[in-house]
């Protein structure tokens, strides 16, 4: 979701940036699935966690299941909605709501 009042100089719509694009992200995910790496991403917002979702289903799909234990670190903005694919994934979430404030 976009942010409630974007940072000054940027438009309504602003969903932050990430620091990685789809394509580097979702490589990462995938050589950790191959080699059965457990992997830790950081995730702070509900894009980036969105990100990770779509990631790790594709990584999962392609190597099968297996006990990776992937952890979803900061995701204090997880949606509802997310929390399903978490669940299917395998993903843990390791929450810090304090960081919000």
């Amino acid at each position: 979701m976009p942010y409630h009042e974007p940072p000054p100089g940027y438009e309504p719509g602003y969903l932050g940036y990430p620091a990685l694009p789809d394509e580097q992200a979702h490589a990462r995910i995938d050589k950790a699935f191959a080699n059965d790496w457990q992997i830790l991403i950081h995730a702070n917002g509900d894009a980036a966690i969105d990100q990770m979702i779509a990631g790790a289903a594709a990584a999962a799909a392609h190597y099968g299941e297996a006990d990776r234990r992937p952890v979803l670190i900061h995701g204090q903005t997880l949606r509802q909605d997310q929390i399903a694919n978490l669940v299917e994934l395998g993903i843990h979430p390791s929450l810090f709501p304090m960081h919000t404030y």
